[in-house]
């Protein structure tokens, strides 16, 4: 998989330090509407304000991006019986495992499904514990 990262462009008119921007937020707002506002900390884009309809269209394109990669690598399946829940702790899943990536760390597929069953209520939490920590102890 392809790690680059594309980093969006904009133009000076779209940047505003954060000092102007406390002062003038109502116009930043405004102007976040059909652009979106890049607000600068000591010369760096620190936020971007943008319009709830961009944001909404973002988050939705977003998500079916991640159905289609789940669907891709066949960890969600096209059956309707898939549940709303069974994509949710999937998608909980990968943004955890995204986290702990961060930060080098590893989660073993008997830890991954070991979380999966104790979301889907299969596991209690003590039982849960003591197979966490047996897994996590293990050379």
């Amino acid at each position: 998989m392809d790690t680059s990262m594309f980093k969006p462009t904009f133009h000076v008119d779209q940047l505003i330090s954060s000092s102007e921007a406390s002062k003038k937020f109502g116009e930043v707002r405004k102007k976040a509407k059909s652009l979106p506002q890049y607000i600068t900390e000591n010369g760096n884009v620190d936020t971007v304000i943008l319009s709830y309809e961009l944001f909404e269209s973002m988050f939705q394109r977003l998500n079916q991006l991640e159905q289609r990669e789940l669907q891709r690598e066949g960890t969600l399946s096209h059956d309707p019986e898939t549940t709303e829940s069974d994509k949710n702790i999937h998608a909980a899943m990968r943004q955890a495992q995204a986290s702990l990536a961060i930060e080098g760390l590893i989660v073993p597929e008997d830890g991954q499904e070991l979380v999966r069953k104790r979301l889907r209520g299969e596991v209690s939490q003590a039982d849960f514990l003591k197979a966490a920590l047996e897994i996590a102890t293990r050379e």
